[in-house]
């Protein structure tokens, strides 16, 4: 069965992303204006 290596990375990358957004919101105590700016992917610039 082949895996599908893009879609793995892909799947990866946004699981980091939502962690560190997590930790950034968290870290900013809910206020996103305080919490650090991060890059967001480009599937999710819409």
């Amino acid at each position: 069965m082949p895996t599908n290596k893009p879609a793995l990375r892909f799947l990866q990358q946004e699981n980091v992303w939502l962690q560190e957004e997590n930790k950034a919101l968290q870290a900013g105590n809910g206020s996103t204006s305080r919490a650090i700016p991060l890059p967001k992917p480009i599937w999710r610039q819409r």
